[in-house]
């Protein structure tokens, strides 16, 4: 929401004349934030909804030394497999 408003404070800045600003610099922190919250509770949040991730693949089946199972060399070096 932040970058949204930092966006169109650019273009506000273009098109409103300093002269209209006036008032609102003067407001305190409470005030500015009061306004900017009645401006949010009309914002359309399903705009800024993150994407949902896809189902995950399904992990391949093994192809390389398939028909082989996997021997630590350890074992075989103290002689518990062959």
């Amino acid at each position: 929401m932040a970058a949204e408003l930092e966006r169109t404070v650019e273009g506000m800045n273009v098109a409103v004349p300093d002269e209209a600003w006036e008032p609102i610099a003067g407001w305190t922190a409470e005030e500015m934030g009061a306004w900017l919250r009645s401006i949010m509770r009309q914002a359309r949040l399903e705009r800024y909804e993150k994407a949902k991730r896809g189902p995950k693949k399904p992990k391949p089946r093994r192809t390389r030394f398939a028909a082989k199972k996997h021997v630590a060399t350890s074992r075989l070096i103290s002689g518990e497999q062959t």
